[in-house]
């Protein structure tokens, strides 16, 4: 959908960044545990900033005109493969909440969805008509 760009409000964007924070540190009953070491979870915060600081400087260096205060042509869909590694740093059995939220976040998510998808009908139908 190249053509299609639609506004979606404030309140459906940043309870899918709630959700996806929440689902990190639910607690999973049939989940291995894996003890991480300090090195590691440094560098699984290391190779995402590094990542982003070469996203970042090959678009100032290929997009962005001389007079431009701001980098042109860095996108939020370049950063999604690095949230893995990121959120990997934080898998620990400290940072655990204890009751099981895992159905509360797939409804919730469900809800979301329902919530966009209704909303891009509203704007289809509308300018159709």
């Amino acid at each position: 959908m190249s053509g299609l760009s639609l506004p979606v409000s404030k309140f459906l964007i940043l309870p899918f960044g709630l959700l996806a924070v929440v689902g990190i540190f639910c607690n999973c009953p049939g989940e291995v545990s894996v003890r991480q070491k300090t090195a590691e979870r440094i560098v699984s915060l290391v190779i995402p900033f590094v990542i982003a600081v070469i996203i970042c400087t090959d678009m100032l260096m290929h997009y962005t005109y001389n007079t431009r205060p701001v980098i042109d042509g860095v996108q939020g869909r370049y950063f999604l493969p690095l949230l893995p590694i990121g959120f990997s740093a934080f898998h620990t059995e400290k940072l655990r909440w204890k009751p099981d939220l895992n159905k509360f976040v797939i409804v919730a998510l469900c809800a979301l969805q329902l919530a966009v998808i209704c909303r891009i009908m509203f704007y289809t139908i509308r300018f159709v008509v």
